[in-house]
């Protein structure tokens, strides 16, 4: 679990897939670079940086590397002003799939082919070491749901003893009638009252992207204060960002930021 500091305006990006322009465009936007390295804001992103989501292109991972490689460097250089939730796709497993790609497995292949089997090993390790979930008192957000079962705050905190929980907060996704297994609008207030915060505390989750035009949506499943963000949409990026302790949802239009940095570079 991490608490972020009131003193720092939060910036909250979804799954971003590979999709590096995505990260670069919000990067340039309204000097939030520059709050980063004036220690007046942080970027938090909600896992999934990796498998790309385009059709025919799901056993492509080179780009995943590369999104990596900036995600780690964004780190190095602002190490309390960055941080990488983790998702379903943070993984190395069989399990982890799209339409009968097994993404886990050729991402570990890839590494060990192009890194060597010591980085592959690191990455785990990485990915072991990942929190769950982000906090303050204006908002809550981790990958995929609240906690479905039974649970406190010294549960959350060290998650690793409690699998279901894993599995529930990076794979779980919203209640509906063909989905009944899934988390609804009392879990989220469970938790808020866990963390001790306002029955009004946005929750804010990625995962499940609601339809294939958009990328952010709020009031979700008619739940105040309850919004999903998705960053891997190709033409559009959407975010929620904390202005003085209120999150506020803002979308872009991605541009070709790495094509533009390459021919400067």
């Amino acid at each position: 679990v991490i608490l972020i500091p009131n003193k720092l305006d939060v910036l909250i990006i979804g799954d971003l897939h590979t999709r590096l322009d995505n990260l670069l465009t919000l990067l340039t936007q309204n000097n939030f670079l520059q709050a980063l390295e004036e220690d007046k804001a942080c970027l938090i992103i909600i896992g999934d940086a990796v498998h790309p989501e385009s059709e025919g292109n799901y056993a492509e991972m080179e780009s995943s590397m590369l999104i990596m490689d900036i995600i780690f460097k964004l780190k190095v250089y602002f190490p309390k002003n960055v941080f990488y939730l983790r998702g379903n796709h943070d993984s190395f497993s069989e399990d982890i799939a799209k339409q009968g790609v097994p993404q886990g497995l050729l991402w570990a292949k890839q590494l060990t082919k192009s890194r060597g089997d010591v980085y592959k090993q690191e990455m785990s390790k990485f990915y072991d070491r990942l929190a769950y979930l982000a906090f303050s008192k204006s908002f809550i957000t981790c990958h995929a749901s609240p906690p479905t079962s039974v649970f406190n705050l010294n549960a959350l905190i060290n998650i690793k003893h409690y699998p279901e929980l894993m599995h529930a907060m990076i794979s779980k996704r919203m209640e509906t009638p063909s989905r009944m297994s899934g988390y609804n609008k009392g879990d989220i207030n469970k938790l808020r009252k866990c963390l001790k915060l306002s029955e009004n505390t946005p929750f804010i989750v990625g995962h499940t992207p609601m339809d294939n035009d958009k990328t952010l949506w709020e009031n979700v499943g008619g739940i105040n204060n309850h919004s999903i963000i998705y960053a891997g949409h190709p033409d559009w990026v959407g975010i929620m960002v904390e202005i003085d302790e209120n999150m506020y949802p803002l979308t872009y239009p991605v541009e070709a930021m790495t094509d533009i940095i390459s021919s400067v570079c």
